[in-house]
């Protein structure tokens, strides 16, 4: 996860991600996911305009998408200027 250079997040913001997602209270032999996701369920968020929410993917998403909006906005000016 962290050897690319394609990531838009920095390999230390994942590790504190993960790190900080895991609760230690819980056995994870007795219920694993709540011991590798247990904090970060406790203190999630979602966006009230979304209907889920992964950091991993919406924050490029939302990036990607703000890019390709001002690209075409550029485009369209340059198509009416003619």
């Amino acid at each position: 996860m962290c050897a690319t250079n394609h990531s838009y997040v920095p390999c230390p913001i994942h590790m504190y991600d993960m790190a900080n997602s895991i609760d230690s209270t819980v056995d994870p032999c007795e219920d694993f996911y709540t011991y590798s996701c247990g904090k970060w369920d406790a203190k999630a968020t979602i966006p009230d305009d979304k209907t889920s929410w992964l950091r991993s993917w919406d924050i490029p998403s939302e990036r990607i998408e703000t890019e390709m909006k001002k690209a075409m906005e550029e485009v369209c000016v340059w198509f009416l200027s003619y």
